[in-house]
């Protein structure tokens, strides 16, 4: 029996079906291999954290007890401390971004079986990670210092206002950096804001927790790393990031894989 020739529209209709636009994800990743992939990178980072910190340091002769110390010296140790912490800031946020990045990269290229992916999220996801984990982290600081000049700014809100800023744009920093695997810039930008509104639910989440779960301590530092609240800081933000990343990977936004992935030989 001869089959029976295919019309036009029947060919455009199952093409139009069977097309990556139409389907649910471009990315191959699932919700397990991504929260996987945010929760192993962050285990990384909080281990180098622990291990590391601090790298930078206020000079000797600055950080020695002085019983009255002068206004010019107050100004000078006021000025090498904020340096300090915004270089730590700066730093390990760069680090937490491009290692989260570059793992999710590499696990959706697992799921590609894609040498190229591999490259493509782990180096330019990394990069692109890193920069909003630096962009991060300097904002941070920076309204941190901002605002604890303002004696009407109670120190909750400080303490929300500058989280939600930190693990806000980091997190549209790996979003946008996992995004990068889609096609279409609009799946970049989905994924960024997916990654953005993660990290902000945490900066909301972690002072409240930190009061209400752990032992009273510090509030002011914006890399904690005290063994308790850094923990917190890393899983909380790595769970709500992958969370949000991997509900962005589920819908049709994400357009085609770029780069595409491996043809599947016959």
């Amino acid at each position: 029996m001869s089959a029976e020739p295919t019309s036009p529209e029947s060919t455009g209709a199952a093409a139009s079906n069977t097309s990556p636009g139409m389907h649910a994800s471009a990315m191959r990743s699932g919700l397990v291999t991504v929260v996987l992939c945010t929760c192993v990178a962050s285990g990384l980072f909080w281990f180098l954290l622990r291990h590391t910190y601090p790298i930078f340091e206020v000079p000797r002769e600055l950080s020695t007890p002085v019983m009255f110390p002068s206004p010019e010296f107050v100004a000078a140790h006021r000025a090498a401390s904020s340096r300090v912490d915004r270089q730590h800031a700066a730093l390990f946020l760069g680090l937490y971004g491009a290692l989260v990045s570059a793992v999710l990269g590499v696990g959706e290229a697992v799921h590609r079986r894609s040498i190229r992916t591999a490259l493509v999220g782990a180096l330019v996801g990394g990069l692109i990670g890193a920069l909003g984990g630096v962009v991060g982290g300097l904002v941070a600081q920076v309204t941190h210092e901002t605002l604890k000049s303002w004696p009407s700014i109670a120190p909750a809100t400080r303490a929300v206002v500058v989280r939600v800023l930190l693990f806000g744009i980091t997190g549209g920093g790996i979003g946008l950096a996992y995004g990068v695997l889609a096609a279409t810039a609009r799946a970049a930008v989905a994924c960024a804001a997916h990654g953005a509104l993660g990290g902000a639910l945490a900066g909301i989440l972690f002072p409240l927790l930190v009061v209400a779960a752990l032992p009273p301590g510090p509030m002011d530092v914006i890399v904690p790393h005290r063994f308790d609240q850094s923990l917190l800081w890393v899983g909380l933000t790595s769970v709500l990031v992958g969370l949000m990343l991997a509900i962005a990977a589920r819908k049709p936004t994400t357009g085609t894989p770029w780069p595409p992935p491996d043809e599947v030989r016959s």
